[in-house]
């Protein structure tokens, strides 16, 4: 009887050890990555490189084979059943730079991809939280907007433009992505709303040869009925890289792709039927080396709520349609420019007529600056910015300064 119950025992023990083997190694995955950035939008990249990291765990852990699963997900949230690709088990502990294999890759696709890993003892890990990455325009073909500008700036000189639309949907789109290629500087605006925390975009690039476009989600922003879309242009860093492609001043080219509930879609692009207006906002300065500019703003001709919908625009002009030499149109695949921080000046003491503020560094920004509401319509600010001072007093400048003048309401 005892050696029977030890038998069982033994037998008992076997198959509790056997069930309390791990199901899942500890390995986990993370810090997915597409083409190097975090769930990119609108990526142009025919087979994009996928990349991951394995959390830190026990000494000797490492990854010894992998598996990626790449989806399309319809516009109403849920994946669909096409799987694009599926790599299955592939042994490798490379986790960098891994190029998509699967189903050819089309714009306007919305894709989501996960990834597993087996560990040393051949344990396969959990599938990872879910990156996605979607497909922008990547064929000439591709785009349907026109490139767009105004005609009252000539060697890359005069007021800034303000350019908007109004579109009437016929109902809130279940998903809506817009892409703007801008030869200079943009700012995008749905019914008086910014759209992205991005500032000076699209990256510097030679507009002569290469236009960089940047897409954004803006499903949430558009509304069933009449929507104000608007672009803000700028020169950009430099108007000798401008004047390669036009000497009109900035121009741009976009569209929104807008898909409903039904799966119609829609396209909203940049055409002659747009309207354009000076804006506050004037360069100063070449732009160029040496003379690096600024900006003269006159707070005065500021037009409020100019994006939105009901904004009436009977006075404004139309767009003029331009043709830039630029002969590819890429997906900005880098991060793009964006605040950081606040810096507080170390120190303020006269100078002249006038102030000198210490900011205590060098540093890419804008100068904030918050003026009394008694101070007088029409006074002028004016301001120079420098890296550098002499021992004989004088600052180095490169003719950096800004002008502002007072609307009387602070």
């Amino acid at each position: 009887m005892i050696q029977k119950q030890g038998v069982v025992c033994m037998a008992l023990w076997a198959v509790l050890t056997c069930f309390t083997q791990p199901a899942f190694s500890k390995i986990t995955v993370k810090e997915l990555r597409c083409e190097n950035l975090v769930n990119p939008l609108g990526i142009d990249t025919p087979q994009p490189r996928l990349s991951w990291m394995l959390a830190p765990g026990s000494r000797g852990l490492r990854q010894t084979a992998y598996q990626i699963k790449v989806t399309a997900v319809a516009a109403r949230g849920q994946a669909s059943e096409n799987v694009l690709w599926d790599s299955g088990r592939v042994p490798s502990d490379h986790s960098a730079l891994v190029p998509y294999a699967g189903t050819p890759l089309t714009a306007g696709l919305y894709c989501t991809w996960q990834v597993r890993v087996w560990d040393e003892n051949e344990v396969a890990s959990l599938w990872s939280s879910p990156g996605f990455f979607s497909m922008g325009p990547m064929q000439p073909q591709d785009w349907h907007g026109e490139w767009i500008g105004v005609d009252w700036m000539a060697n890359c000189e005069g007021p800034l433009p303000l350019l908007r639309k109004k579109a009437t949907l016929p109902q809130k789109p279940v998903r809506a992505m817009a892409h703007v290629c801008a030869l200079g500087y943009y700012e995008l605006y749905i019914n008086g709303t910014k759209i992205g925390e991005d500032v000076l975009s699209p990256a510097v690039s030679d507009y002569s040869k290469r236009g960089l476009y940047l897409t954004h989600d803006v499903t949430r922003f558009l509304e069933a009925g009449d929507n104000g879309i608007g672009l803000w242009l700028g020169r950009g860093w430099s108007t000798a890289m401008l004047s390669r492609a036009t000497t009109a001043g900035p121009v741009v080219k976009a569209q929104i792709e807008i898909e409903y509930a039904d799966g119609h879609i829609e396209w909203l692009v940049t055409d002659s039927s747009w309207k354009a207006h000076a804006s506050h906002i004037t360069p100063l300065g070449e732009g160029s080396s040496g003379d690096y500019g600024g900006e003269l703003v006159e707070a005065a001709k500021e037009i409020k709520d100019w994006s939105r919908a009901e904004y009436n625009d009977a006075s404004w002009s139309r767009v003029t349609i331009y043709h830039p030499p630029t002969a590819t149109l890429a997906s900005q695949m880098m991060e793009t420019n964006q605040l950081l921080q606040a810096v507080t000046p170390m120190s303020v003491t006269p100078l002249a007529e006038g102030y000198l503020i210490d900011m205590g560094r060098n540093y890419t920004g804008w100068f904030e600056l918050r003026l009394p509401k008694n101070l007088a319509a029409g006074t002028r600010v004016d301001l120079e910015y420098a890296d550098k001072k002499f021992p004989d007093g004088k600052f180095q400048t490169y003719r950096q300064r800004d002008t502002y003048v007072a609307k009387g309401q602070g």
